[in-house]
């Protein structure tokens, strides 16, 4: 709830200053993916999630967000390690950075909605998502 309106923001103001290096954390993201590190995946995840946040200037939403994924990444990881559905929602992080590098606010959120329902439905085994 908290990174929708946010990545709307981001995304309508054009707010991505490191576009490289979130590209290259994307990249981190799908080859932790492809090789079962899920530690270096959620890193990578974490870290791609908060560097876009942080492009807004408020550390304590950034804070906040860190400390909810925290909390949450780890469970059911293991229903979902190593299969290709979870390896496809991946791919979402790279339509959540074209879309915020388009400017389309209204897509950005659709996709940050979209984005953590996909993972927790994939998590708590409830199939494949739909790509949209």
């Amino acid at each position: 709830m908290l990174e929708i309106p946010a990545m709307q923001k981001v995304a309508d103001g054009r707010m991505i200053g490191d576009l490289p290096e979130a590209r290259s954390l994307s990249r981190a993201i799908e080859a932790c993916t492809r090789e079962a590190d899920w530690s270096g995946f959620i890193t990578n995840d974490r870290a791609l999630h908060l560097l876009l946040l942080s492009q807004l200037g408020n550390d304590r939403l950034v804070t906040l967000v860190g400390r909810l994924r925290d909390l949450t990444r780890l469970y059911g990881l293991s229903r979902v390690a190593n299969t290709a559905t979870f390896a496809e929602s991946t791919h979402e992080h790279d339509l959540l950075l074209d879309t915020v590098a388009a400017g389309d606010g209204e897509r950005a959120a659709q996709i940050m909605e979209l984005h953590p329902r996909h993972t927790r439905g994939l998590w708590a085994g409830r199939g494949k998502p739909e790509w949209t």
